[in-house]
């Protein structure tokens, strides 16, 4: 018999273990949703502490004769979530229920991936922090985010463990059994998706803010604005997407077009020109699980079953948009969990303006703002308008200006502004005028102009944004100058090219803080700007206090496969090579001098 409600306790003390059927997507949860989680769970929790929280439900098909072995249905997300919990819990190393935690988590063992063994053993990868030829992006952020969660809210003695105690005793799930008959009748189980997916239940804020808005409208634009919200919520694709038909000119123009028709509030061109080709049905979704082919698949040639992705969530672009239409720009900077309050407390002033620009934003995001696209194994940004011709790299310092904004700035300082610039342009921009309005508006933001001092610079003022700046400055001076822009014959210029800006990074110090197993440096050249780089926080961890050299050999093998994590770091290796003793206090202060000439250049010639 399958309990009606589980906690994770009870899933350790009854053993009970999950398998992923293969036709399971893979884990999708962005590190917004996992941190809106964990902030849920902390309120909740501070003001109940003995309460169970929610987290929603899952449905299972248990194994005959087997109470203890569950096929997940439905729920998979929530429970990898969980997993990555546990393994942030074990990983901290600060708590008296560490057992439990181990128990729960099970060597990994709690969640088979039937045909997706990979995931299983990153997952143990993660907790045994052992560097992996396989990488699930999405697992790898999500705890990422959550030891930074935890690392950053529960600093106080006893805190934490008690914060694990409560989420292991009171974090409870409903649990929904399916008949047998179910696994054996993929058409059974497809019926009981649509039933569930039409059912309404776990709504979404904006979904019943949908609803919300289309009150007291008449049945003809009822259709139409339900029709342009359902296409313009999905960001998990371009409105238009590029395809072997439509090249990126022609994805372009039509881009222009309907930027065009939303200016002249042509809803029903709109319908005709976006929905029409945007809401196309899969041809596989008629089709029940069982009559889905396996096909092989060449990983040479481009995928386009590949995810993408807006940097941004729907949720955060409604805000984003009704502060525009409001003209109330804190509206952006509320929390998307107060999305249905804030639409309540702050009225439309025009529901159809409001429709006209959910749809002219959501065009110019695709066509100026930075999208991810990911793979099973790594994401990256990606721009999507670009000039016929490009002769000073404006595309390329383009797309990685506005990459380094999303991992170092929240998305509302930044984008809205970008988004209000376009809107009220009489001309389409440049790539060169766009990135002239990014860096003024980096200067607003976060430097005035002027480069701090260094001794302003040190471990202590985390300095994260100077450190991606920095990277951005040595990044652009490579693309501009060439190979040897930096002065080291042996510099991999391709490696460089290719860095990629990414979230949830980290502090490393090259000399550690521990130094069983290396030379002594006073504290305060430990913690100068010098010994420092931006790295994954999985990187780090994994480095910890290792000897210099070997974490320069890890670091040899991102060079490799250019992929690189930072690229002051690389260039501090660089210097160690240079020098007979490699990497010492002078080799230090003399890359820091370098870094902070260059990276005070790169100021100026912005501002």
């Amino acid at each position: 018999m399958v309990y009606n409600k589980i906690t994770p306790e009870l899933i350790a003390g009854k053993n009970i273990r999950f398998c992923i059927p293969l036709y399971q997507r893979l884990f999708t949860w962005p590190t917004s949703q996992v941190e809106q989680l964990l902030d849920d769970l902390r309120s909740h929790f501070d003001k109940n502490p003995d309460k169970p929280y929610y987290l929603g439900m899952i449905t299972v098909v248990h194994r005959e004769g087997r109470e203890d072995r569950w096929d997940l249905i439905d729920g998979q997300q929530r429970i990898t979530v969980l997993m990555l919990l546990s393994i942030g819990f074990l990983l901290s190393g600060r708590t008296d229920s560490t057992e439990e935690w181990i128990a729960f988590f099970d060597d990994s063992n709690r969640l088979y991936f039937k045909g997706r063994s990979q995931d299983r053993e990153f997952l143990k990868y993660l907790a045994d922090r052992k560097p992996s030829t396989y990488r699930n992006i999405n697992m790898e952020n999500g705890l990422s985010c959550i030891e930074e969660y935890l690392r950053k809210h529960f600093s106080e003695e006893g805190a934490l463990d008690l914060f694990a105690s409560r989420v292991y005793r009171n974090l409870t799930l409903f649990v929904t059994e399916l008949p047998g008959h179910y696994v054996a009748s993929p058409a059974s189980l497809n019926e009981y998706f649509e039933a569930m997916n039409s059912s309404g239940k776990s709504l979404e804020q904006h979904e019943i803010l949908k609803v919300d808005l289309l009150r007291g409208q008449d049945d003809n634009d009822k259709l139409r604005f339900t029709r342009l919200w359902n296409t313009v919520s999905n960001f998990e694709l371009p409105l238009i997407k590029e395809s072997e038909k439509i090249d990126r000119g022609e994805q372009i123009r039509r881009y222009k077009e309907a930027i065009s028709m939303c200016r002249e509030g042509d809803f029903d061109g709109l319908i005709r020109n976006l929905c029409s080709k945007t809401n196309e049905r899969d041809s596989r979704g008629s089709k029940s699980i069982a009559e889905i082919r396996v096909e092989k698949r060449d990983f040479g040639k481009p995928s386009y079953d590949d995810r993408e992705d807006a940097i941004i969530s729907f949720p955060q672009f409604l805000l984003m948009i009704l502060a525009i239409h409001l003209n109330e720009d804190r509206i952006a900077r509320i929390h998307p969990s107060k999305l249905l309050d804030t639409f309540r407390d702050n009225p439309l002033t025009c529901v159809p303006r409001f429709y006209q620009q959910l749809v002219l934003y959501r065009l110019l995001m695709d066509l100026y703002v930075v999208r991810m696209k990911y793979s099973s194994s790594s994401g990256y940004h990606k721009l999507m308008v670009k000039d016929e011709e490009n002769l000073c790299h404006e595309h390329e310092r383009l797309k990685q200006f506005e990459s380094m904004f999303d991992v170092s700035t929240e998305p509302h300082r930044w984008i809205l502004p970008l988004l209000k610039y376009v809107a009220g342009l009489d001309h389409e921009p440049g790539q060169a005028e766009l990135l002239a309005f990014l860096m003024n508006l980096d200067k607003e933001l976060n430097h005035q102009g002027q480069c701090p001092d260094v001794s302003k610079l040190g471990y202590e003022a985390k300095p994260r944004y100077w450190l991606w700046r920095l990277d951005y400055a040595l990044w652009e001076k490579v693309l501009l100058e060439g190979k040897d822009a930096l002065g080291f014959s042996n510099l991999d210029a391709e490696s460089v090219r290719q860095y990629e800006f990414r979230q949830n990074r980290s502090i490393e110090h090259l000399h550690p803080q521990n130094e069983n197993y290396n030379d002594k440096w006073s504290w305060h050249d430990i913690n100068s700007l010098g010994n420092l780089a931006m790295i994954s926080q999985s990187f780090n961890s994994a480095q910890s206090n290792l000897p210099v050299h070997v974490k320069f050999a890890n670091l040899e093998v991102q060079v490799n496969s250019r992929n690189l994590q930072s690229i002051k770091l690389y260039l501090m290796y660089l210097e160690a090579k240079c020098s007979d003793q490699e990497w010492t206090v002078e080799t230090m202060r003399l890359h820091e001098r370098k870094m902070m000439k260059i990276l005070k250049e790169s100021i100026e010639a912005a501002g």
